[in-house]
């Protein structure tokens, strides 16, 4: 008996694998919290949760009153419900030491004594799971015919802390000047990659398609050619102004991992055709998100010069990490700052 085999390929599809920084997150490891947390001192860390309590929960200040027990002081401020609010500031050197409920149940007793209707247990370590329990379960409104008449309790571990704190500038440069002390000018730039698929080695003049790309782009009512097919200006909105260079860029420095076209490996080191994108925002105060900017420009790109290419064809968008000049005032040098990794742009086009 003889069989054959048969094969074919209907489609061929180019894909990147993402990048390991793709998976990094900004935020420090849970352990380096905690760290920075117990630099702050019992004695400053009542005034650190104030700032917190004020600055972004919402809170107006009325008392800090020492208590009893080591390293502890209360908090009495007005929530945005317009209720008296007791936090109690529990520090400790030693952050991996932490507290049980029998803390939270002292709080019970004291928001009753100050006609407190919010409790919040803040400490710059943790709740034992025990402790975290009485909290989650309301365990300590059991002793109440009407659960309403007992206080809330809440507890803020350093990981919570650091979630509500670390996109608030005014207290990261207060309190972790070695963290936030860094002034970025206002601009940004990357490389956008430009490649006609599918892809063929066979192909002549791979500039045919690029050249066609800038021929278009050239021709928009929001882009002003400085040199002949070299350097363009554009108007992206009131707030992005965005210079244009013709560039080139290679495979191996867009920090993405390839899968190569027909296992050819000269592709590592092949130019691929790219437009060096500048990106000058305006004076005004407002943060901005460099992603999202990105985002919106290549957009235009694709709606007003892709959509209006031949469609027998389909291209190939890679953007290069978002770089960006940052200046360190405590050192007075500028540093160029990878903002972003690679990555490839879906193009419906």
């Amino acid at each position: 008996m003889s069989y054959n085999l048969i094969s074919g390929m209907s489609q061929q599809y180019f894909h990147t694998i993402p990048s390991d920084t793709d998976l990094i997150t900004t935020t420090p490891t849970r352990e380096g919290i905690f760290k920075y947390l117990s630099q702050i001192g019992f004695d400053k860390f009542p005034e650190f949760i104030l700032d917190i309590l004020t600055k972004i929960e919402g809170h107006k200040a009325l008392d800090v009153t020492d208590g009893q027990g080591d390293e502890k002081q209360d908090i009495i401020t007005i929530n945005p419900q317009g209720e008296r609010c007791l936090t109690q500031c529990k520090h400790t050197v030693d952050y991996k030491s932490h507290y049980n409920g029998d803390d939270l149940d002292l709080m019970v007793a004291a928001c009753m004594r100050k006609n407190c209707k919010e409790s919040i247990f803040a400490t710059n370590s943790d709740l034992t799971p025990q402790g975290k329990k009485y909290v989650t379960d309301e365990e300590y409104n059991r002793g109440f015919i009407n659960p309403k008449d007992c206080p809330s309790i809440n507890y803020w571990n350093g990981y919570k802390i650091w979630e509500k704190i670390k996109t608030n500038q005014d207290i990261i440069n207060k309190w972790f000047s070695g963290l936030g002390q860094v002034h970025g000018l206002r601009s940004f730039k990357f490389d956008l990659t430009i490649y006609e698929l599918p892809f063929n080695k066979s192909k002549l003049n791979e500039s045919d398609a690029f050249d066609n790309f800038l021929n278009i782009l050239s021709k928009l009512d929001w882009i002003e050619e400085i040199s002949n097919g070299l350097h363009y200006k554009a108007t992206i909105s009131d707030e992005i102004q965005v210079n244009i260079k013709r560039w080139f860029q290679f495979t191996d420095g867009l920090d993405l991992n390839f899968v190569l076209p027909e296992d050819d490996l000269s592709f590592f080191n092949k130019p691929l055709f790219a437009l060096t994108i500048e990106v000058v925002l305006n004076d005004s105060k407002e943060k901005f998100t460099p992603r999202l900017i990105q985002k919106t420009i290549i957009q235009k790109f694709s709606d007003d010069v892709l959509n209006n290419l031949d469609n027998k064809n389909w291209w190939h968008l890679t953007a290069s990490q978002i770089k960006s000049f940052i200046y360190l005032h405590d050192i007075s040098e500028p540093r160029e700052i990878d903002l972003t990794s690679a990555k490839t742009v879906p193009n419906p086009y």
